[in-house]
């Protein structure tokens, strides 16, 4: 099974859980070495915005106001301390 047909079989699960699609692609990676990631989801039709993130990756969210664009959510850093994320994979942590 490949992380492809993972995500075919169960999209619509991992739409709305993009959480449980980093963990069961860790499980599926055999790959050596460590990594950060970060999915986002949104569903336009609910104008909801599903998120799952590990390390250091992030997003923001921006808003334009007037002629300028503004912040107005900025993800958390899953860090140990300074240029120490944590990551999965192989050689990480588990997710």
């Amino acid at each position: 099974l490949s992380i492809g047909n993972l995500w075919e079989k169960n999209h619509n699960f991992y739409k709305k859980k993009p959480k449980n699609l980093i963990i069961d692609s860790a499980k599926l990676t055999k790959s050596q070495g460590s990594s950060t990631c970060c999915i986002l989801n949104l569903e336009e039709d609910e104008n909801v915005l599903f998120t799952s993130l590990i390390g250091d990756s992030g997003y923001r969210i921006f808003r334009q106001t007037n002629n300028a664009l503004e912040a107005i959510f900025v993800s958390e850093e899953h860090t140990r301390d300074f240029n120490f994320p944590y990551q999965i994979g192989s050689e990480g942590d588990p997710p």
